[in-house]
């Protein structure tokens, strides 16, 4: 078994240096397969995280031997990297002023090992066969996730647990959702285009099988993006003719009251995530509106009593944070975490538009890489309403990897 594993390793430590965009996907295979660290002589290691160290450090190993350096210019990654900063100002800032919690001191910890899960993909991931290589093998792995969950069986509520992400309703249903739009986004100038399309309705199929809310509700507008930005004008105009059609129904809702009822049937309902998540962002806004500048500090949502609390049933038993990153960050980061969030957001998407004119003028549609990042750019801020993104090392990676899709540059496509 060792002996197994020391060849595997060495493996990968080749596959890493030889092939920077391979390596970059193995690792985020290996972050979506595995939930938990492997156990290890009565601990848990982390093994990706021990593979990411190896990718950061791939540019100085190659400039080692063959004298070539595989890091972009520094300003491609400043906006990135003041993102990553002024995050950690923040969080530092409201972690101090709510009296350092145990779970607020955890989070800053680990806030440099996250900033370099965005930076491996968004320094290694220079051009457009590079996202696709990366992307394909994460297809892969999400394959590897729908096969395991359909043989073992989706666990229970009561029963969700372990190593592997297989054990988790949700966050499987978030793997398969990212992994259906990847392999729609390659296969759009693929000569596998039938086979990848396949793959992606079966993805598909298996984030709803896994009734995870987020991931069909962030799949289907990652999804919808990347329709609108690969379609033709009949396609789009088709769209708008639809919207434009649907516009009186859903007035019509409003104005009889259907609407309200719907919703109020919604967070009405006793035991429901629903009505959890509807009084998450209650307790949040009456946080802010209590500690509006830097919010109580990061850890003290989950431990919210009170008046803050009053009349809240679902919340009685236990608060989970990382139910909703949106009411986390306005809850305990305050005004300045807001600001952080909602100016990178701006920036970001800024870049996005501005590259997609570019390839425009000069090819009259969108790179792939540009469609994989608005893609996979929409997915994670509509996952942020289910899930925590910016407080796991894997939301950080795909952060980075939207950033490496806006400034890849264009090359001949692998068919």
């Amino acid at each position: 078994m060792i002996f197994a594993a020391v060849i595997l390793g060495g493996v990968l430590l080749l596959l890493g240096l030889s092939r920077p965009a391979a390596g970059v996907g193995t690792l985020a295979a290996a972050d979506m397969i595995i939930m938990e660290g492997l156990p290890l002589g009565g601990r848990t290691v982390a093994v990706e995280s021990l593979f990411l160290l190896y990718m950061a450090a791939v540019p100085l190993v190659r400039w080692l031997v063959d004298g070539q350096s595989t890091l972009p210019q520094p300003r491609s990654l400043r906006p990135l990297a003041l993102f990553a900063l002024l995050f950690a100002i923040a969080s530092t800032a409201s972690t101090l002023a709510g009296g350092m919690p145990p779970e607020g001191a955890r989070v800053l910890v680990r806030m440099p090992l996250w900033a370099l899960f965005a930076a491996v993909p968004a320094a290694l991931l220079r051009s457009t066969r590079d996202l696709q290589t990366t992307a394909s093998i994460i297809v892969g792995a999400s394959l590897v996730l729908l096969a395991g969950s359909l043989l073992q069986g989706l666990p229970e509520t009561n029963e969700q647990g372990g190593i592997w992400r297989v054990g988790y309703k949700n966050p499987l249903g978030h793997g398969l959702a990212l992994g259906c739009i990847l392999a729609v986004c390659i296969s759009i100038h693929s000569r596998h285009r039938i086979l990848l399309r396949f793959i992606a309705v079966s993805l598909a199929c298996g984030t709803v099988y896994t009734q995870s809310r987020g991931g069909m509700a962030a799949g289907f507008a990652g999804l919808a993006v990347t329709w609108w930005l690969a379609s033709r004008g009949t396609a789009k105009r088709t769209a708008q003719l639809a919207c434009l059609a649907a516009a009186p129904v859903l007035l019509l809702t409003v104005v009889t009251g259907l609407a309200g009822q719907a919703m109020d049937a919604v967070v009405h309902q006793e035991a429901s995530s629903n009505l959890y998540r509807y009084q998450i962002i209650i307790l949040s806004l009456r946080l802010f509106f209590a500690h509006p500048i830097l919010g109580v500090g990061l850890g003290n949502l989950e431990s919210a009593t009170g008046s803050h609390s009053s009349g809240l049933g679902s919340l009685t038993t236990e608060i989970i944070a990382e139910d909703n990153d949106y009411a986390r960050i306005l809850a305990e980061l305050g005004t300045m975490g807001v600001l952080v969030l909602g100016a990178s957001i701006w920036a970001f998407t800024a870049q996005l538009r501005a590259a997609i004119r570019r390839d425009r003028m000069a090819a009259g549609s969108p790179d792939v890489a540009r469609i994989m990042g608005a893609s996979v750019g929409t997915f994670l801020i509509i996952l942020g309403l289910f899930e925590s993104v910016l407080f796991s090392p894997t939301g950080w990676f795909y952060v980075g990897f939207t950033w490496a899709c806006i400034g890849a540059r264009k090359c001949a496509f692998s068919r």
